[in-house]
């Protein structure tokens, strides 16, 4: 008899299949090819944007030259595995260690704890652990920001410790450089012989949000592809793909035993 897997195999399973086969954007609507022409690769998209935005608009200039982050490395994938696993490991440990120990306490010497008291053993454990969870996902951000974001929606769940102290990963994340995200832009949606103003004729270089995948920004098309119209683009950090894949393994193998 195969034993359904469990809710979090399930999501971090549909979350790998998803990055691995849907593009990067969420939307993409522009003119039609015929009056767009616009290249429709995966790291860049603009939708249509209609509700007002505070942000300064800056009329595109030339984007400079920027360089792309590179790919991570299976050095640093390994030691981004390190810090998770040495991060991760005694976190869960300490909640077999400490069952064993109120079993061994009722076992040998008949000391039976009230639910009250039990619970305040695990409510240290819980504090000591989503600090230092909390900790670990700051330094090393990528999907375990996705995660921290998951358990902090979900208090019907998790305990209270874990996601108060996750809840700061459900704000904006640092974005990531206007020029990088211009740069992006320019890279995969626009033709050879454009420049970033042929396309756009404003573009707001403080995102709308940001997060550990993706940015947003306001812009409005030029009149070549249909504007004035105000569009959002979403931009996917540059190189993201093979850290997020490392962080994904690492979840599914430590949420398979806790099944």
């Amino acid at each position: 008899i195969m034993k359904a897997p469990s809710p979090a195999i399930s999501a971090l399973a549909l979350a790998r299949v998803a990055f691995i086969s849907a593009p990067s954007c969420v939307a993409f609507t522009p003119p039609s090819p015929s009056e767009a022409g616009v290249s429709r690769t995966a790291a860049a998209s603009f939708e249509l944007f209609s509700s007002t935005s505070d942000a300064t608009s800056t009329t595109p200039t030339k984007t400079e030259e920027v360089e792309f982050p590179p790919e991570i490395s299976r050095v640093d994938r390994l030691k981004r595995a390190a810090r998770f696993w040495s991060a991760a490991v005694p976190i869960v440990a300490s909640y077999f260690g400490k069952s064993g120990e109120l079993y061994m306490r009722e076992a040998l010497l008949g000391e039976r704890l009230s639910s009250t008291e039990a619970q305040e053993e695990f409510d240290k454990l819980h504090f000591k652990g989503a600090e230092k969870l909390a900790t670990t996902i700051t330094s090393l951000k990528g999907f375990y920001v996705k995660t921290a974001q998951i358990i902090a929606s979900r208090q019907d769940l998790f305990p209270e410790q874990y996601t108060t102290a996750l809840s700061g990963f459900t704000d904006n994340l640092d974005p990531m450089p206007a020029s990088l995200a211009k740069a992006v832009i320019e890279k995969e949606l626009l033709n050879a012989d454009e420049t970033f103003e042929d396309v756009f004729s404003e573009f707001d270089e403080v995102p709308l949000g940001s997060a550990s995948v993706a940015q947003v920004h306001r812009a409005v098309l030029t009149e070549k592809y249909g504007g004035p119209r105000e569009v959002a683009i979403k931009v996917q950090r540059p190189s993201i793909e093979s850290k997020l894949m490392g962080d994904i393994s690492n979840l599914i193998a430590l949420a398979k035993p806790l099944q």
